[in-house]
């Protein structure tokens, strides 16, 4: 496949269910059948992502139109949040789009680490050229946290360092621990909003636990590859299992 070829599949091809287009539509059409629990702001926002998204990818994307392409994707992402956190209400219609948020970014976050794995070992060689330099920065820039890794490490890349601020570190909005900080405490608002316990909840808590005690240890253990195929697996589980607690399935 050409690069060509894959960019418009990922942007703009509808029968991939995962394009940027499908999911634009999809989200568009869920938005539109809840129409009057959600605000003007939030309302607007996708809509507005939907129709400027539509215009943009009507046609091929070549190469030199990519970056200010998505460069509007991302801006669109961050006014559609930004409506969401700052004009919702903060109830369980909330809690259930922010679980969405966090189960899907840290899959992104685990999958991104995952194709990685062979250059993020703990054994790997901190001694980095040129082009392992540039390599680092485009992976940690397509998560957003080039800048903040950078800033606290004061631009030196170690392989391990970056693992580890990928998965443990809390502080970083992306990191699979901050993911299940943020999964687990909006779990707990809606059983306290519904008044009892469900087994997402623990399994949540469970994984949480696990990335909280692990740290570099299972790394060593398991092996880089393995630890993120088995978060995967328990974030996708995670994700069937409050399909079934809260009768989410189609």
């Amino acid at each position: 496949m050409s690069m060509t070829n894959a960019i418009n599949f990922l942007l703009r091809d509808k029968s991939n269910e995962d394009s940027v287009i499908s999911l634009l539509a999809k989200a568009r059409q869920n938005a539109r059948s809840v129409r009057t629990a959600l605000t003007q702001e939030v309302w607007q926002s996708l809509n507005e992502s939907w129709m400027t998204g539509d215009a943009a990818l009507k046609r091929p994307v070549n190469i030199r139109e990519l970056p200010a392409i998505l460069e509007n994707i991302i801006k669109a992402s961050s006014v559609f949040r930004g409506a969401l956190y700052g004009t919702m209400l903060h109830n369980d219609i909330f809690n259930f789009l922010r679980l969405g948020t966090f189960i899907e970014r840290a899959d992104n976050t685990a999958r991104i680490v995952d194709s990685r794995y062979h250059r993020l070992l703990p054994t790997a060689s901190v001694s980095l050229g040129a082009a392992d330099q540039s390599q680092w920065e485009i992976m940690l820039r397509s998560l957003a946290a080039w800048r903040s890794y950078n800033w606290l490490n004061r631009g030196h890349l170690d392989p391990s360092g970056v693992a580890s601020f990928l998965i443990f570190d809390e502080r970083m909005p992306r990191s699979l621990s901050f993911c299940y900080k943020e999964i687990c405490a909006n779990l707990q608002d809606l059983e306290t909003a519904y008044g009892r316990r469900y087994g997402s909840g623990d399994r949540a808590r469970d994984i949480l636990r696990h990335l909280e005690e692990g740290r570099q240890t299972d790394i060593h253990r398991l092996g880089l590859r393995d630890f993120i195929n088995g978060f995967i697996a328990d974030n996708n589980n995670l994700s069937l299992a409050m399909a079934d607690d809260f009768n989410l399935e189609p």
